[in-house]
């Protein structure tokens, strides 16, 4: 008996790139999975998306809706579970520049199936950036910096990981529904699923990866990179401000050193992109959405990387010495006890 699934993609002004989404949609319909549905959710997108979706004879059995707004990743994946069918069991969340092996969902549930702690897990996936790259799950540093596994563990073999990229993950549905909703949803890209992964293991869960290959992920296929580079900055301040870091309180620190670096390659070496107003809008958008979150998450239930005091200080002088350093400098993951 194989378990029921619901699949979720979320769309936003997508034809862009056409051949990728009709890519995506084939390879949903062909998955080696007999107890599957896929639910196609366009996020208030403007570009002819909707319309897409609706008439593709790939989605023809697919179910889609449709927000009047872009409620963002987090709140796209959110209408999807609330719309999916009661007798789901797990939620395979893709992203739209993605495409999924035929295999790959028979092999996440049959894994899940014999490990019930698991909460949620990836695989193997081909990244289009950097190109010839997989993309082998996600470690965070105790500021918040990622980090690739496959610079600690031998990703031949299965481990644990902070959280799942959410490019391609299957999610067990037992914690979202004890809560009432699969993501908590902030107007911002890039925090909802490390968040998740930490909540996870706080909630007697854990992250895993699987050695298998699950599909390919274009990267940003929709995303603009001055976007995608505010929010990621964001984000560093949204850690810092939202979980038990014990770098947590150095986050005014952390923004007063990166805006007068950024002022000085503006006024004094005259670098024509340097804006250290970013450093100011991002903060503060950090503190807003910090208040909306509420409570701290603890980042040490979850697996982790040791980032020195050395490091977190040199950064705050160069980010480009404190990248060299990295690369040279043998880190320590902590894998918490589970149990």
């Amino acid at each position: 008996m194989y378990p029921k699934v619901t699949v979720s993609v979320v769309y936003y002004n997508s034809m862009s790139k056409l051949d990728l989404v009709t890519m995506g949609l084939k390879s949903l319909r062909e998955l080696d999975y007999p107890n599957y549905e896929v639910i196609l959710v366009d996020n208030g997108s403007a570009d002819g998306t909707y319309k897409f979706l609706t008439n593709s004879p790939l989605a023809s059995s697919f179910k889609v809706i449709r927000s009047e707004r872009n409620t963002y990743w987090a709140g796209g994946n959110n209408l999807a579970f609330r719309s999916s069918s009661p007798g789901s069991r797990y939620y395979l969340l893709v992203n739209p520049d993605a495409v999924v092996e035929p295999w790959a969902l028979r092999e996440l549930v049959e894994r899940m199936e014999a490990e019930p702690k698991v909460g949620a897990c990836q695989g193997q996936i081909r990244r289009g950036y950097p190109r010839n790259s997989l993309d082998v799950g996600r470690f965070l540093g105790e500021n918040g910096w990622i980090f690739d596994p496959a610079r600690f563990m031998d990703i031949k073999r299965e481990y644990l990981i902070t959280y799942p990229a959410g490019a391609l993950t299957l999610v067990r549905g037992d914690f979202p529904r004890r809560r009432g909703f699969m993501f908590r949803e902030l107007p911002i890209m890039g925090f909802d699923d490390n968040a998740f992964g930490i909540e996870l293991y706080m909630n007697g869960y854990t992250v895993k990866y699987y050695p298998i290959q699950t599909g390919y992920h274009e990267v940003s296929a929709f995303t603009s990179p001055g976007y995608k580079d505010f929010y990621s900055l964001t984000c560093s301040f949204l850690f810092l401000l939202c979980t038990n870091s014990r770098y947590g309180g150095l986050h005014q620190i952390y923004f007063l050193s990166n805006y007068l670096r950024e002022h000085f390659r503006r006024n004094a070496l005259r670098k024509a992109k340097a804006d250290p107003s970013r450093f100011t809008k991002a903060l503060a958008l950090a503190r807003e959405l910090a208040k909306v979150w509420g409570e701290k998450l603890d980042i040490y239930r979850a697996p982790y990387v040791e980032v020195p005091e050395s490091v977190f200080l040199l950064d705050l002088i160069s980010s480009e010495l404190r990248r060299r350093v990295l690369k040279r400098m043998r880190l320590r993951l902590v894998t918490p006890v589970q149990g």
